[in-house]
């Protein structure tokens, strides 16, 4: 949880940093997201489903920066190319074993990327790069709050409770200094990405339960980089409903 912090800290500072530091943000979490879910998961054929991810990402990417109105949508394209490429694949694969999981693996991968390319989207908002850092950040000083209090009470409703409560009072105190945010609406941004962030690190806890010592260790990338990937589309979407 605390690595969590770290990274959603990074990227709210990336996206203040200005546009190259974010895209190298975004291409880093795609990336480690993906290969961390592939070693977790052990799929069947890793080669083939990190490629097929990061292809995703690439396309995925380039389609929400090429110009200058974003089109969402797009990346249902995307998704849906990836599908088709991963069944031409899994027929056309030798040792072709485990068939379900490898399709699950590769397309939960190509969904998790595709869900971080809306960090571009979240930028392209009337002061998108503001919107960014107040719900990283909030994301970030949620998880770090929820990690001190892991520490004490580890019940996942007290700490997710924690973790909220934690981003929402930092929005509201914020939200106003940020324009085009207020107290309130700083609050239901940063409330709800923290929220996110929260889940996404209860859920990644519940995946890595059954898997052994050593895969746990190599699919730390994916626990630390998983909150950020649920928070890009969480704070695009409350953006959108709260600040228009």
């Amino acid at each position: 949880m605390a690595a969590a912090a770290l990274v959603a800290a990074l990227v709210a500072g990336s996206a203040a940093a200005g546009s190259v530091p974010l895209t190298v943000a975004v291409a880093a979490i795609q990336l480690a997201v993906a290969g961390g879910l592939v070693v977790l998961a052990a799929a069947p054929a890793p080669r083939q489903s990190v490629v097929l991810a990061a292809s995703a990402a690439t396309s995925a990417d380039i389609l929400l920066l090429r110009r200058d109105s974003v089109q969402i949508g797009e990346l249902i394209a995307v998704v849906a190319v990836a599908l088709v490429v991963t069944l031409l694949l899994e027929l056309l694969r030798t040792n072709r074993t485990r068939v379900t999981v490898s399709l699950a693996v590769t397309m939960s991968a190509v969904m998790f990327v595709v869900l971080v390319a809306h960090l571009f989207a979240l930028q392209s908002l009337n002061r998108g790069d503001r919107l960014t850092l107040v719900g990283y950040g909030c994301a970030a000083a949620g998880l770090a709050v929820g990690w001190l209090v892991s520490l004490v009470a580890p019940a996942a409703t007290v700490v997710a409770a924690a973790t909220t409560a934690a981003g929402l009072g930092l929005g509201a105190a914020i939200g106003g200094a940020a324009p085009p945010l207020s107290s309130g609406t700083g609050a239901i941004l940063g409330g709800g990405a923290a929220l996110a962030a929260a889940v996404a690190v209860a859920a990644s806890s519940l995946a890595s339960t059954d898997v052994g010592p050593r895969r746990r260790d190599l699919g730390r990338p994916f626990a630390a980089t998983l909150p950020c990937v649920v928070v890009a589309p969480v704070a695009y979407v409350l953006s959108l409903l709260v600040v228009g």
